[in-house]
């Protein structure tokens, strides 16, 4: 008996798809407003608004990455074709003329001998030849004229394809993929014929001269731990003759770019070389940069020609003027004209030609030193190869710490050797750190004999490092100058044999990024605070260095600074200071306690610089040495007696014991350390006094000198010099002037006396001072070093902030100007980062304005709206959008609502209604904007362009693609009369328009415009650079949403290489990435793969981000989007419920993302056969889409196309077809006929008509859809084949099986190859056949072909796969027809026990096969 089949194996487009991967875009470039200062910053990672396709499927993100675009230039040809030329036939066995072309590229040896002793290498220019280009009359003087004027020469000449057009297809390599090109197969020629030392001298014309500096930057950039070999090039290099290369770019690229398009009607074409040859190119004048850093290395001669070349028409111009042809600065170069034109310049007829003599001559004169200088490079070399296997082995770094030895350090000779027996104590695991930990009071002296440990015992040591770990940013700036100070001792190594020190060399030994070093030796912005660790960390655990010693100092605050994540995890010695007894559990504990009596009085008697007439008084000062050093110093610079200084000890202790100091400084017994304190303070002068003071204020570990402005300390503390008020203070050591000179320091407790000594109400005066100082200190105008004060100013900055907002001690405040110091500490938060800090300080300023200038006041809306952007910066949008409509309401009503602040904060509104997926709000607050805009600055207004650009970016992600691009183009349009061409600006809005195209699935268009924007990327930044990276990474997207699944791991493979080497492992946008790979095998179907890496992004985002982090719950999206997969539905439904539970928290119900979710779990619900329950969500889903999108949306009509497809399922066919027909006219309307969506829907209504037996309007439907996808997607495409495998199933239904045949083994064959033998989606077709073959009544033919695809499933799927059962349950029918019932009800039985765990005992399909079963049983008369 024939029974009906609820599970077919068709193939479902559209309706009811499996939920998609929801990506976590931070890399394709935004489509949202741009980072300003005064407007929104778009940093946060973007979240997609609906799923509704599978793992290709893109999502619009916002953010735009700031990229710093340039460009690819030469010798302009003069000549071009006046028409197309007739072509010949070719024969077969000959090569075509583009085979030719490329086989005269790569390296050639013109001339060779048995005893050459140099390589001479020529190059030609753009559009040259590597030998027609130095021929004249048929002689090609390298290798004809050169050899007979210098003898034992090897001449190779190097051809590239430096053409800009041609009829043959043109290279897209690029001027530095040349250069990489020449130093490759220079380099292996050589090494084969083992000449790799031997000098080398080029000969470079026009462009070739471009190529060749390129390649000799690369080369030189080249060291023992990357591409030793290719060094060789510029170690070998000993001359170059530049012939009119255009260093400076040439004035007759115009004429060639002119020349170029009129060639662009008849060839192909390539003007990026004439781009780079554009006077004044930024990529031009970036090379030259670099180049000037090495060519001292080598003899250099420029060549440069005197007369115009003709073009055509008949104008005449100076290809390269002397001033390109010659680089200024260039050490010892010599500079020859030639009598020709810019062609004639390497074209030589015979050896009386005057430039022949004059080349041959340089030649000549090169080849006098060439043997002895190419000799003494590999001998260098040889040497630095030395030092960096000794760095390597050794790191040996002298010491350099921040004090000097205590030259009144005495006694602890016990505690000295019980840290020395813990340092050097033996361990099973020698790689593990050995930690001392010195814990005891403050005060007793545990930083001084960390100090004496590290100057006695310190030869032992292969370097001896320093930090402070008061707080979290001292230990940040401390690591940073471990940085520093690696950084400039590898530098001073090549200094020393010679040579300018190389930082790219010494970044990549580090680990660091691609700029993270400039080429002045110092750290930039790219090593943020993470890859600063990280690289002091990775050196420190270095498997060679093993012999340093880290002391950290002052590990007072365990709560809320943890120096676990900064201890290396192996190798090497530790000491910890602290007066935390706890701390002890971070190695071996060491209690510091009070010093000897003997001890005491030697402290003493070296501090005060005398004899002590009263030994046995001096109890009476206890034991502490701090007080005895500030006692001793007293005595010393006042210059009396101790028994002078003891009546003044007994007074000032009876007041202070009687005043009793505050209680978190009261530690100390009989009060004697507070004592000599303030009979010290008291010496002090009035000037010195208040400086010591105001340093309670300030942080205590590094007090620059420089942020103590003479100007404001006068002013408002009367301190008439500030050195000497200074030397009063180090004088009577209650401060320590830092070992290498510019700040100072403060012991901790002398800090909190500094502090604590005045009472509370005057606390505010030096407060507002301090503030006013790091203010005034952050706000020198120092081109590219804010940063770096913000980074040695954050401790200053953050116990500002603590004073201010912890303490309250400005509630005074009352001016706009101390308002803007304060003002300026929140700047320096925004370039750290710190928005955490940031908003307390944006709140307490808005608090405070509001009391005193009232809520209406300008300044105070102002702050009101930084911290509404602070606020988004957090995601926090509701909060941000109170704010903004509360400065908005304010600045209508007092500047009006056209006023350009008034339209900020509109446009500020307008992002958050973005970030919150309400895009038609959204686009009228920009729509307003831009008008308003237009109206006051013009359409062409960076301002205007900005707005444009968030205008575009909401109809991006409305899928209003056509009008989005509209929008674009009109951007690109503006930037390009504003900027000129492929500046970074106009670089980003093509990446822009790159992602609108793949999101289109214009994937070609997309791909040419991101291999545009990454050429560039590439050669200006680096290929390693994070920006390149996030193009890289698009590019990997691009191949995915394709099915290209192998080119877009090969991409996101080298993505993740270049983020965990310049951001770290452990990195949200790395982990990111490795979110992007789990996608890619989420489209594969390694579902295991896939959840082991979105398990390990999870795992590092939650504890980076926290759990309930928008991207977290991404991440948590994407595992139940793998366990759906798996049709693991429990499980998968499970998590999406603690997705849904986190979006409504955070986004609200109705918010996009959170209606996706629904949308995915109404889809496992469908998939588990609640067709009610699902059919519910969906149309929570439905009304919440209409209201945010409108009706015919194409996300609510996907919406539409799901709840059909449950009618479909519970076989209301008349409802279904009305729900299908209203997406298909809404999707032909706003999509398009042939959009993929559109074609999908077309392909559930055909499947639809069929179920209803209607198979003639079925095969209509299919063929109509047929033809659209043959005709743009191809006849193999495998959507094709999916329409062509539903066409079989019709004609199948319609009793036509050998048409149904017929398309099933195309649709098998096609499958085979695209996807394999054993691929479900080709079993699946294979299960068809199967089908086809039962009903014809072919049995044996049916049974072979069920067993191919169970024995296929069962191997990829799994036994108990849900496909795989109901393959099991077709067999099964199979048996039950040809009357072998026993192994039929075996295989039901199978079937069912499988379902009922798999789907669910209820599942429509579990209780298809439990009633076949029991009909097979009642018939065997077997039923109960």
């Amino acid at each position: 008996m024939s029974c009906f089949r609820l599970n077919e194996k068709s193939q479902a487009k559209g309706a009811g798809q499996k939920p998609g991967f929801r990506r976590v875009f931070h890399k394709i470039p935004c489509f949202g407003s741009a980072d300003d200062s005064s407007n929104q910053v778009a940093a946060d990672n973007c979240v997609p608004a609906k799923i509704t396709g599978g793992p290709g499927g893109v999502v619009l993100p916002e953010s735009v990455p700031s990229t710093n675009q340039s460009a690819d230039v030469d010798q302009i040809q003069p000549h071009i074709a006046a028409g197309p030329r007739a072509s010949k036939p070719v024969k077969l066995s000959e090569p075509s003329r583009a085979e030719t072309e490329r086989a005269e590229f790569g390296l050639k040896v013109l001339y060779d001998c048995d005893d050459a002793e140099v390589d001479i290498i020529t190059i030609h220019g753009l559009n040259g030849h590597r030998e027609r280009t130095f021929t004249a009359d048929g002689v090609c003087w390298p290798s004809s004229l050169l050899p007979s004027v210098i003898p034992r020469i090897r001449v190779l000449s190097y051809g590239y394809d430096a053409r800009t057009y041609s009829s043959s297809p043109l290279s897209r390599a690029h001027l530095h993929d040349h250069a990489e090109q020449l130093v490759e197969r220079l380099t292996r020629k050589r090494t084969m014929t083992k000449t790799t030392n031997r000098p080398i001298i080029f000969i470079a014309h026009s462009l070739g001269g471009i190529v060749v500096k390129s390649a000799l930057i690369l080369s030189a950039s080249y060291n023992t731990t990357h591409l030793e070999a290719q060094k060789s090039i510029s170690l070998s290099t000993h001359g170059v003759l530049f012939m009119g290369t255009p260093h400076a770019g040439g004035e007759g690229v115009s004429w060639g770019r002119l020349a170029l398009n009129l060639a662009s009607m008849i060839k192909n074409t390539k003007p990026e070389y004439l781009d780079v040859l554009e006077t004044h190119s930024q990529w031009l004048e970036q090379q030259q940069v670099q180049y000037m850093a090495i060519c001292s290395r080598f003899d250099t001669m420029f060549f440069y020609d005197v007369y115009e070349t003709v073009l055509p028409g008949g104008k005449s111009v100076l290809i390269v003027p002397r001033y390109s042809a010659c680089i200024a600065g260039v050490v010892d170069a010599e500079v020859v004209a030639i009598a020709s034109d810019h062609t004639g310049l390497v074209k030589f007829r015979d050896a009386e030609d005057e430039g022949f003599v004059a080349v041959a001559e340089s030649v000549q004169c090169m080849l006098q030193e060439a043997t002895k200088k190419v000799a003494g490079n590999w001998r260098e070399w040889e040497a630095v190869r030395a030092i960096g296997e000794a760095q390597k082995l050794a790191f040996s770094i002298p010491m350099n710490l921040p004090f000097s030895r205590n030259r009144n350090f005495t006694g602890r000779h016990d505690e000295l050797l019980a840290m020395h027996a813990v340092l050097q104590e033996s361990e099973a695991d020698a790689r593990h750190p050995r930690i001392a930990v010195l814990y005891g009071l403050g005060g007793m002296g545990k930083t001084q004999l960390a100090i004496q440990y590290a100057h006695s015992y310190g030869d032992r040591y292969t370097s001896v490092w320093w930090v402070n770990a008061n707080t979290t940013a001292a230990l940040t700036k401390d690591f940073l100058k471990i940085l520093r100070e690696v950084v400039s001792h590898h530098a001073r190594l090549r200094t020393g044999t010679g040579q300018n020190p190389d930082y790219a060399w010494i970044a990549t030994m580090l680990g660091l990024p691609f700029g993270a070093i400039n080429e002045t030796g110092k750290i930039t912005a790219v090593a943020n605070t993470e890859v600063v660790m990280e690289a002091v960390k990775g050196w420190l655990g270095n498997e060679d260095n093993g012999g340093w010693l880290l002391i950290i100092d002052n590990y007072d605050d365990l709560e809320n600074v943890d120096i676990a994540d900064y201890l290396p995890r192996e190798g090497g010695r530790i000491i910890i200071t602290s007066r935390a007894q706890d701390s002890q559990r971070l190695g071996k504990g060491i209690e510091v306690e009070g010093a000897q009596m003997e001890d005491c009085l030697e402290i003493l008697r070296k501090s005060a610089g005398t004899k002590l007439e009263h030994f046995n008084k001096v109890q009476k000062l206890g034991a502490l040495p701090l007080a005895l050093d500030q006692a001793g110093a007293y005595i010393n610079s006042l210059r009396i007696s101790y028994s002078q200084y003891l009546p003044r000890f007994t007074g000032e202790f009876a007041r202070i014991a009687g005043k009793r100091p505050p209680k978190s400084v009261w530690q100390y017994r009989e009060d004697t350390v507070f004592t000599t304190w303030e009979i010290s303070f008291n010496a002090l002068g009035r000037g010195a006094q208040a400086l010591l003071l105001l340093c309670g204020f300030l942080d205590n570990e590094d007090i620059w000198e420089g942020m103590l402005s003479q100007k404001i300390l006068m002013a408002e503390l009367g301190i008439e010099c500030v050195e000497d008020a200074m030397q009063e203070i180090f004088a009577l050591s209650l401060a320590k002037r830092k070992r290498l000179g510019d700040s100072f320091w403060i012991h901790s407790m002398v800090h909190k006396w500094s502090l604590e000594r005045l009472e509370k109400d005057k606390r505010g005066e030096k407060v507002m001072v301090a503030v006013s100082l790091t203010s005034a200190a952050l706000s020198v105008d120092s081109e590219g070093e804010s940063l770096d004060l913000a980074r040695r100013l954050m401790p200053h900055v953050k116990i500002c902030t603590n004073h201010i907002c912890h303490e309250g001690y400005l509630e005074f405040v009352t001016d706009l100007e101390s308002f803007g110091e304060i003002g300026m500490l929140s700047t320096a938060f925004s370039a750290m980062g710190e928005v955490g800090d940031n908003e307390r300080l944006c709140r307490w300023i808005l608090t405070r304005k509001t009391a005193v200038l009232g809520e209406n006041h300008n300044s105070t809306l102002n702050s009101a709206y930084v911290l509404a952007i602070v606020l988004g910066q957090q995601a926090r949008y509701d909060d941000a959008l109170q704010l903004y409509r509360l400065v908005l309401a304010k600045n209508e009503k007092v500047l009006g609502k056209e006023h350009l602040s008034t339209l900020d904060v509109v446009e500020g509104i307008g992002f958050v209604h973005m970030k919150k997926g309400m895009y038609g709000d959204a686009l009228a607050l920009y729509g307003r904007v831009l008008t308003g805009r237009e109206k006051a600055l013009g359409k062409d207004h960076p301002d205007s362009l900005r707005v444009t650009n968030s205008v575009a970016s909401v109809l991006a992600r409305q899928l209003k693609y056509d009008d989005a691009l509209e929008l674009y183009e009109r951007v690109l349009a503006g930037q390009e009369i504003a900027y000129g061409e492929d500046n970074s600006e106009i670089l980003t809005t093509v990446s822009n328009m790159a992602s609108l195209a793949h999101n289109q699935g214009r994937y070609d268009d997309s791909l040419k415009m991101f291999e545009r924007v990454l050429a560039w990327e590439e050669k200006a930044l680096g290929k390693d650079h994070i920006s390149t990276l996030t193009t890289v990474n698009n590019m990997a997207a691009l191949f995915e949403a394709q099915g290209n699944y192998e080119d877009a791991l090969e991409w996101y493979t080298r993505v993740l290489a270049g983020e965990e080497k310049a951001l770290g492992k452990d990195h949200p946008t790395t982990l990111m990435t490795v979110a992007n790979i789990a996608l890619v095998y989420g489209g594969q179907e390694k579902y295991t793969d896939s959840l082991e890496l979105f398990a390990r992004a999870l795992n590092g985002l939650e504890r980076s981000l926290g759990k309930e982090h928008p991207t977290v719950l991404t991440m948590l999206c994407n595992m139940a989007s793998v366990l759906s997969n798996q049709e693991k539905y429990a499980e998968a439904l499970e998590l999406f419920e603690r997705v849904l539970a986190g979006e409504e928290k955070a986004f609200g119900k109705g918010h996009d993302v959170t209606l996706g979710t629904v949308s995915n779990m109404a889809w496992v619900l469908m998939s588990q056969g609640k067709y009610d329950d699902a059919l519910q969500l969906y149309e929570r889903v439905l009304a919440g889409e209409e209201v945010s999108f409108g009706k015919d949306h194409p996300d609510t009509l996907a919406t539409v196309c799901g709840m059909a497809s449950i009618l479909d399922k519970q076989g209301k066919y008349t409802e279904a077809h009305e729900f299908y027909r209203r997406a298909l006219d809404g999707q032909e309307n706003s999509l398009g006929k042939d959009h993929p969506t559109t074609l999908a829907t077309l392909y559930s209504i055909a499947m639809l008509f069929s179920k209803q037996g209607m198979h003639g309007d079925a095969l209509e439907l299919f063929r109509r859809l047929l033809a659209e996808e043959e005709t743009t997607l191809g006849m193999e495409d495998l959507s094709t084949l999916t329409t062509v495998h539903g066409m079989a199933k019709v004609f199948n239904n319609q009793g036509e099986y050998q048409e149904s045949l017929r398309l099933y083994d195309r649709v098998v064959a096609g499958r085979e190859l695209a996807l394999g033998r054993d691929h479900p989606d080709t079993l699946a077709s294979v299960y068809g056949m199967a089908e086809v073959f039962q009903n014809q009544g072919k049995y044996g033919d049916a049974f072979k072909l069920y067993e191919r695809v169970l024995a296929g499933e069962e191997i990829a799927l799994g036994k108990d796969h849900p496909s795989t059962l109901t393959t099991v349950h077709g067999m099964a029918s199979l048996f039950e027809r040809q009357g072998r019932y026993k192994e039929a009800i075996r295989l039901y039985e199978r079937a069912l026990a499988g379902r009922e765990i798999a789907l669910s005992m209820d599942h429509p399909e579990t209780r298809n096969t439990r009633e076949t079963l029991a009909a097979l049983l009642l018939k065997q008369g077997l039923a109960f």
